[in-house]
């Protein structure tokens, strides 16, 4: 990739070069999401101990990943971790869905999972490292085949994958995913053997 930025005083050229896998480790658009164990709570004492959010909502943490694609609604499933990932690129990505979700509440289920694995201390939820030093994963973040976090799917009221976000997104594009599937508004089916879908 190959980018020119023009200022007053010139131009300057940059150019990065990295590889794109010929397939998504993702769901596609329109495949089933796979069903995933997520922890659940029901007050602030219970959601304290499975979110780093210092401003949750509850509604957030009431069901878990499959018991939100087998409602029979649309749902978003956003892997964010928000005491870990505070830059501009991921760390507003909750409050966002929040933000922008909060009038498709009655329509949608939305379900909030972090993406690692966390342990309760003095100093409130911390992530348990491996034995080199690592970041441990989530069975529903495996699951989801997530290849990093943050990482929102908007699912239709049929379980399928309708929209799928990396990293940070606009509130115009969040808010045409959730009118399209609150709208009923079906996910693109994958036929089998047809070529790629979109990312």
């Amino acid at each position: 990739m190959e980018a020119t930025f023009v200022q007053p005083s010139g131009s300057n050229t940059a150019r990065i070069t990295f590889n794109v896998l010929p397939t998504s480790s993702t769901p596609v658009i329109g495949s089933k999401a796979p069903p995933a164990d997520s922890p659940t709570a029901t007050d602030a004492a219970g959601i304290a101990q499975i979110s780093t959010d210092t401003t949750p909502n509850t509604a957030y943490y009431t069901m878990t990943v499959t018991q939100a694609e087998q409602a029979g609604k649309p749902a978003v499933i956003v892997f964010a971790t928000p005491a870990f990932c505070r830059t501009a690129t991921c760390g507003p990505t909750l409050d966002r869905v929040q933000a922008v979700g909060a009038p498709y509440e009655p329509k949608v289920n939305f379900v909030h999972v972090e993406p690692y694995v966390l342990h309760s201390s003095s100093t409130g939820l911390q992530p348990v490292l491996d034995k080199q030093g690592n970041l441990q994963v989530v069975p529903a973040a495996l699951a989801f085949g997530l290849p990093s976090e943050p990482y929102t799917f908007v699912l239709d009221s049929q379980g399928r994958v309708a929209f799928k976000f990396d990293g940070i997104m606009s509130e115009d594009e969040l808010r045409g995913a959730l009118e399209s599937v609150a709208s009923g508004v079906p996910a693109q089916t994958v036929t089998p053997g047809a070529s790629s879908a979109p990312p």
